[in-house]
């Protein structure tokens, strides 16, 4: 009898410990606390197992997809991996970094923060964004009011918010998405930490 209660309580032992969730969650589905992310302090490593390079290959076609809205959708649902829209490649990092911080951050993928050319792209990236504010690749820190984009990109279209861009207090020189119930641009401090999007080709 006492051999019998020993072998159900070393079963029991045995099964809580296969049950501890932090076994059950994958080595590479890290997260960082978005308040307290510091580039420094991540290793190669893990950035590199933070972003999977697999791109979701299937295009949705203009007839089902007039704004890329259905796209964007279909890339939220995936973490992580690129999405691509319209020839590029794109991805949505809830990561909150001052902007330099997320440039460097895309570059280390061979990307950039993203640009954005037309009202399609633009409403592609919102969505993509989850409709939150998000660093896009546009500054004005080389000269006051002559905007350019980090990947070289011309500048040939703009959804600021009104009264945007004003430099506010004369220290506002990058670009965010999301911005208001309109969901348009803002310039703001560059060294405020935000999430951001990347692109590459």
């Amino acid at each position: 009898m006492k051999l019998l209660v020993l072998c159900l309580l070393f079963g029991a032992v045995l099964a809580l410990t296969r049950a501890d969730p932090s076994e059950d969650k994958p080595k590479n589905e890290k997260v960082a606390d978005p308040e307290s992310v510091d580039e420094t302090e991540q290793t190669d490593e893990t950035e590199e197992t933070e972003l999977s390079e697999e791109t979701e290959e299937t295009e949705l076609s203009e007839a089902e997809d007039e704004d890329g809205a259905g796209r964007a959708k279909r890339c939220v649902c995936r973490a992580r991996r690129w999405c691509k829209y319209s020839g590029r490649r794109y991805v949505y990092f809830p990561y909150r970094y001052h902007w330099s911080q997320a440039q460097r951050y895309c570059l280390r993928f061979g990307a950039s923060l993203a640009s954005i050319h037309n009202s399609r792209d633009n409403h592609f990236l919102r969505l993509l964004a989850q409709k939150r504010l998000a660093w896009i690749g546009l500054f004005d820190a080389a000269n006051e009011r002559y905007w350019l984009w980090v990947n070289s990109g011309r500048y040939n279209y703009a959804n600021w918010c009104r009264g945007q861009p004003n430099n506010y207090r004369r220290s506002e020189h990058c670009v965010f998405i999301n911005w208001s119930s309109k969901k348009c641009w803002n310039d703001y401090r560059c060294s405020v930490r935000l999430p951001f999007i990347c692109m590459k080709k």
